[in-house]
């Protein structure tokens, strides 16, 4: 009887990693000419966990502030973390610029998320990114 009651919990979260490491992330972004800047830095002012999502904060060549959000595992947690960030900057400082969302994939739950997003003062983009998944894919 006390199986039954455990307070184990099992389930698919042992194998995911503890962190993203945006200083690695970032820069490969840039490489693979996902995102359009010069520099993408680090931005942990939104606490979004690094378990869930890295955000970079950048520049286009037109002086055009970025907003980007990755996660290797879901496009929707990246677009919830990208949601986070940019609603911050908004309150603060009146952000209007770009929000790129980049995953590896979309999944049709995740491209009904983003079509669910309404008018925003910011341009949202999705990029799917398959090169940076982290494991093998999947055949669905």
């Amino acid at each position: 009887m006390m199986r039954r009651f455990s307070r184990r919990r099992r389930g698919g979260n042992e194998d995911r990693p503890s962190s993203i490491d945006a200083a690695v992330v970032l820069p490969r972004l840039i490489e693979a000419q996902l995102v359009e800047v010069a520099s993408l830095a680090p931005w942990t002012e939104p606490a979004i966990p690094d378990s869930v999502a890295v955000i970079g904060r950048g520049e286009r060549a037109d002086s055009t502030p970025v907003i980007v959000a990755y996660s290797p595992r879901s496009a929707t947690e990246a677009t919830l973390a990208a949601l986070a960030a940019a609603q911050l900057e908004v309150d603060g400082a009146g952000f209007a610029g770009q929000l790129v969302i980049v995953a590896p994939s979309w999944s049709p739950a995740a491209r009904r998320v983003l079509g669910r997003i309404g008018r925003t003062a910011y341009v949202v983009e999705p990029v799917e990114a398959p090169a940076l998944a982290s494991e093998r894919p999947v055949v669905e």
